[in-house]
């Protein structure tokens, strides 16, 4: 899972327009100023890196590194 929680805040830190240091694992992206069009574009690019599709009704769970990876997770063991 760390290869995928660096993947995501590599990914996520670059929208957000900061240092990728900067992103914890257990950091809300919503102290980082994430909005929901930026979180539509990290839905986005998961979908097509891992060929999967995330329901709507869990983006809103996707709070942090270490929850987006969790998510990612799931949906790739289903």
């Amino acid at each position: 899972m760390d290869e995928l929680k660096n993947k995501i805040r590599e990914v996520t830190a670059r929208m957000l327009e900061i240092d990728s240091e900067e992103l914890g694992d257990d950091d809300l992206f919503e102290d980082h100023d994430m909005d929901s069009f930026i979180a539509m574009q990290l839905t986005a690019i998961l979908e097509n890196e891992y060929d999967l599709t995330i329901p709507n009704s869990v983006i809103q769970e996707m709070t942090s590194v270490t929850r987006t990876a969790e998510i990612v997770t799931e949906l790739l063991e289903q």
